[in-house]
């Protein structure tokens, strides 16, 4: 991975190993996208742990 390339999306789960990646890479400039998200909490530690985008599995809300 080239330092700041522009065009280069991560997707990582929410998972601890995920968090961890998510703040390693960006530290390179490389922009996150934090998914397999199912509660509102999760959501608030993708975003906090550096994550540009967080994705939710909103279905899965409405199946509960």
């Amino acid at each position: 991975i080239k330092d700041g390339d522009k065009k280069i999306r991560i997707k990582v789960g929410m998972r601890l190993a995920g968090l961890e990646a998510t703040r390693y890479v960006g530290k390179k400039g490389v922009k996150r996208n934090v998914s397999v998200i199912f509660r509102v909490n999760e959501a608030l530690l993708g975003g906090g742990g550096g994550g540009r985008y967080v994705c939710g599995f909103l279905g899965r809300v409405d199946d509960i």
